[in-house]
């Protein structure tokens, strides 16, 4: 079962994907629907604030922010907020690699080397480590 912040993570990173198309098409009416969407778990106190994005590989089609960067000061949140995230991050990355291996565009059993040099030579401190540290095993 998900953590309730993971899956409110995961509520909004569907949301983004579900107005992708629409953002393409209408930013500003895609930045309003997507706010929207997110603005009850705000309403309802279960979120403080979000920042949605929604882009391609060449530019960014679409970004709303709702709620408060800093509740108690009454502070809205602003689409260029910095805010620490502590672990989210590990599973966006996870989706991000299975969907490349979906495309077939990476292997779990290719040496992370292969994408990104500066792991060349890093070991896996382990009792019977692999020789190399492998995608699967991140």
């Amino acid at each position: 079962m998900l953590r309730p912040n993971l899956q409110k993570a995961a509520l909004c990173l569907l949301a983004c994907a579900a107005w992708a198309p629409l953002a393409a098409a209408q930013p500003s009416e895609a930045d309003n629907r997507i706010a929207a969407a997110v603005q009850p778990f705000v309403d309802r106190q279960e979120l403080a604030g979000a920042v949605m994005l929604v882009a391609d590989k060449d530019k960014i089609l679409s970004q709303a922010a709702v709620g408060f960067a800093d509740v108690a000061a009454g502070q809205p949140m602003r689409t260029d907020a910095m805010f620490w995230i502590a672990s989210q991050s590990k599973p966006s990355t996870a989706a991000a690699l299975m969907t490349l291996v979906d495309e077939g565009k990476v292997s779990v059993d290719d040496p992370v080397e292969k994408y990104l040099p500066e792991f060349r030579g890093q070991m896996v401190v382990a009792e019977k480590a692999p020789d190399h540290v492998l995608l699967r095993r991140l």
